[in-house]
């Protein structure tokens, strides 16, 4: 089963892509947004007010999800019910890649790795310092 933001559509700059087909979708939320897209689209198109079954069902939509939510995107292409409040035609904004959980973990990382960079550049400039105030010269050095 997919994810919600797995099926979220992603915004590129050759317009929205889907990456699952629309009989494979499984969040009621982007199943509706999306059927109201296509409804709109069909609409737009062929100019009347009405969508047929077999429309829907020829853009790949399957007969248990018209069944289970094509009301609803019909509700949404009259404006009788307002669409999620996040989504704008059924796309949602960019899922975030990490979590706060993980983007503090990342910080604490870099924060350690800094700290190991600058500790070792310290260690390496203060022997070299030191070699040169005692007139030597560093053959090897294990920091850098």
């Amino acid at each position: 089963m997919h994810s919600e933001r797995y099926e979220s559509p992603v915004c590129t700059h050759d317009g929205v892509l889907h990456r699952v087909p629309r009989a494979e979708m499984r969040v009621p939320r982007l199943i509706r947004g999306r059927m109201a897209v296509d409804m709109r689209q069909i609409i737009a198109d062929r100019g009347v007010d009405c969508v047929l079954d077999a429309e829907m069902i020829q853009l790949g939509w399957t007969r248990a999800q018209l069944n289970a939510h094509g009301e609803a995107a019909g509700r949404i292409v009259r404006g009788e019910i307002e669409e999620d409040e996040t989504a704008l035609d059924g796309i949602d904004p960019p899922a975030p890649l990490f979590t706060r959980g993980e983007y503090a973990a990342a910080g604490a990382i870099l924060t350690v790795a800094a700290g190991f960079v600058l500790a070792g550049v310290w260690s390496f400039a203060s022997n070299a310092l030191a070699a040169h105030a005692l007139g030597q010269r560093i053959i090897l050095s294990m920091v850098l």
